[in-house]
């Protein structure tokens, strides 16, 4: 109404209310329509409506607005007191913000009331109709209320036969009204991303290039490599601007308020798990209230709404978040605390002895999905990751001192080494100057399965400075442990004596 009207959010009081008067005596409305219109757009409906009756009486002409004027000025003290200018209001909001105004106002009337609203809508677009075709465009329509619905519906009947074009722009499959075609835009490609990014980020700065070079090869190509070198930004600090963006977390969580709240706390809480998520590991740190069928459905509708999208059916469904952007803004948005206890909670879920019932679903799944092979090695490291989030370091360390072991039995030397060292790592978060035997013997297990390691891969000068420290671990006998190296240092010599029978 405002749109129609050409009344901006920078117009004075006294002239809002002289552009509505206008647009509705231009269009011949009614004065028993004008008391609505008027609360619509927020003015104050009372005063306006005696204006429009006084204006019919004395014929004012368009484009002379004195007699408005002096009328609106008598009543403006008493306007004010009664704080009904809202417009004043909605320059301090958004469109959201605007919109769940004019719910109210319309949750406030009578059925007989909201009946006369919609008649009173409908009448100004009948008589604009008349006039020229229009198109009523709805932008970030997934925030449409109830109240915009119903009118929307309304209209959908009254002018049925207009030449009336209606577009809604909306993220996600949201509940609106059935009202013609749907077209629904997919994702880009790899090509139309590079080509969008190139339009936003290069075309001013290829034009003015361009302008200072003539078309020059040589100046074009030094003034970019002038411009990259002085204004380089590696791929860490885009990632790290990506995440800490309040524009773009704002965006992320904006898609999520109309929601259901059990939607939302599954969107986090999967998060939480990957970017991808099976439905067993959800369920695990969900609420026992939450049921399957329940659980199901909400599922489904996150699909709907292009947040998540199901990769892999079957007994124990796969899920996977839709945009990597939107996974990792929902997991930085948690409380580290809540982060820290969804990851310890999923990682002992994850090592937990298999109930029989879960055992058969496993059995039918690899039955159905025979390329599906078990990898202790990969399920070690996604056990170690959740610990290492948690911030549970000796279990950390624990679960890669599995898979390093796994990886040096069957001769991926290298690997193995390099997941040796990053278990190390993990227990030097740890105080130092500790006595626990189990501590200090996982340390002196992963130090001599980093030594044998190294011994295979015939680096002979880190596998003797990696024994050393282990051998420097007090366990009360001085030797190393017994399930990986040689026990006594003898032998261990005899290995470096002959190095090219390593093998033997």
């Amino acid at each position: 109404m405002r749109s129609l009207a050409g009344i901006t959010s920078t117009d004075p009081d006294l002239l809002r209310e002289e552009k509505l008067q206008r647009h509705l005596t231009d269009l011949d409305i009614p004065a028993q329509h004008v008391v609505h219109l008027a609360k619509l757009v927020g003015l104050a409906s009372t005063d306006l409506s005696e204006m429009a009756l006084k204006s019919r009486d004395e014929d004012v002409p368009r484009g002379d607005g004195d007699m408005l004027s002096d009328i609106a000025s008598r009543r403006k003290t008493r306007w004010r007191g009664r704080g009904l200018d809202l417009l004043s209001q909605l320059e301090q909001r958004d469109n959201f913000e605007t919109s769940q105004m004019g719910f109210q106002m319309l949750s406030q009337l009578t059925s007989k009331g909201q009946e006369l609203l919609l008649d009173a809508v409908s009448s100004v677009l009948v008589q604009a109709l008349s006039r020229s075709p229009l198109v009523l465009f709805f932008e970030d329509a997934h925030w449409m209320d109830a109240a915009s619905r119903e009118i929307l519906i309304h209209l959908q009947d009254v002018l049925k036969s207009a030449q009336l074009l209606i577009l809604l722009a909306q993220r996600g499959a949201q509940d609106q009204p059935s009202i013609g075609k749907t077209i629904n835009l997919e994702s880009l490609d790899k090509t139309g991303t590079t080509q969008l990014v190139a339009e936003v980020l290069i075309s001013d700065l290829a034009q003015i290039i361009h302008q200072h070079s003539k078309g020059n090869p040589l100046f074009i190509h030094e003034i970019t490599q002038w411009i990259q070198q002085t204004w380089q930004i590696s791929t860490t600090d885009v990632i790290n601007a990506l995440q800490t963006s309040d524009v773009l977390q704002n965006l992320v969580l904006s898609s999520l308020e109309n929601l259901p709240e059990t939607q939302r706390d599954i969107a986090r809480i999967g998060s939480v798990i990957g970017e991808e998520f099976r439905v067993g590991e959800l369920q695990s740190l969900l609420p026992s209230s939450v049921d399957s069928v329940t659980l199901y459905n909400d599922l489904r509708d996150l699909v709907d709404a292009h947040f998540i999208s199901l990769i892999e059916a079957g007994i124990d469904p796969r899920y996977a978040f839709q945009q990597k952007l939107v996974r990792d803004t929902l997991y930085n948005c948690l409380p580290f605390a809540r982060r820290r206890e969804l990851h310890t909670r999923l990682a002992e879920y994850l090592v937990s002895p298999a109930t029989q019932r879960s055992a058969i679903h496993a059995k039918v799944s690899a039955f159905l999905n025979a390329s599906a092979v078990s990898n202790p090695v990969q399920d070690a490291k996604i056990v170690a990751y959740h610990y290492e989030a948690a911030e549970k370091w000796i279990h950390a360390a624990r679960s890669l001192l599995r898979a390093a072991d796994h990886l040096r039995k069957h001769e991926a030397y290298a690997e193995a080494s390099e997941i040796y060292h990053r278990a190390i790592s993990y227990l030097k978060n740890l105080p130092s100057g500790g006595t626990d035997l189990d501590l200090l013997s996982l340390e002196q297990a992963l130090l001599v399965g980093q030594g044998d390691s190294a011994l295979l891969c015939g680096d002979y000068s880190r596998a003797v400075s990696t024994y050393k420290a282990a051998l420097a671990i007090p366990l009360g006998d001085g030797n190393l442990v017994e399930s990986h190296s040689p026990k006594q240092p003898a032998r261990f010599c005899l290995y470096l004596s002959f190095p090219r029978t390593r093998r033997g």
